[in-house]
Formats: structure tokens, sequence, C-alpha cells
């Protein structure tokens, strides 16, 4: 049996050997680790989503509401202390708006 009858069997007998990119990949999303802001640190917009949970919608309505990007080299970043007046900005006004005060 040549090497082409053999893996043209594989596919048709499905057999689980083949080659780990002819698998289905796992559409699982990766855990996220939350973890405390720094205000004296940099952050790229990957390690903000990861640092935070934030998604892509999220992360737009925090542009939207005052968060400020730092574009350099094609790239994203945002400061700690720009993310840490956001979150403190949003929890005031969740506190102004909550009627059991």
């Amino acid at each position: 049996m040549t090497l082409r009858q053999r893996w043209a069997r594989r596919e048709t007998v499905g057999d689980n050997s083949m080659s780990h990119d002819r698998r289905k990949k796992s559409t699982k999303k990766p855990a996220r680790v939350l973890a405390p802001i720094r205000s004296d640190e940099l952050y790229s917009l990957q390690m903000l989503r990861g640092l935070t949970g934030w998604g892509d919608s999220a992360i737009r309505a925090a542009r939207a509401g005052g968060l400020k990007p730092i574009y350099l080299h094609r790239r994203v970043f945002y400061r700690g202390c720009d993310v840490v007046e956001y979150i403190a900005k949003a929890a005031e006004a969740q506190d102004d708006d909550d009627p059991r005060s």
C-alpha cells in the first residue's frame, strides 16, 4: 500500500492520528486573569483587555467615555492613571444615579 493510499484510507475511515492542523480547533476563549491596574504603568490594548476582561465593545465605550489611547508605532497603549481615572469617574456617575442614596 502506498503512502497516498494510506492517507486516503485514514481520511475515509476517520482515523484521529492525522496531523494537528487538520483537527478541529477549540472555540473556547482563554481564561482572563483579572489584576489590579497600576497608575504608574503603561498597558498595551491586549494587556488592558486581559487585565480588565473588557471586550471590543467595552473598549469602544471607554474611548467614547473619555479614555485616551496613545498611538505609537501602529500600536495602542493606555496609561494606567487614565484607566483608573476613567473607572473612578464611572463609579461617581453610578453613585450620582443611585436612587438609594
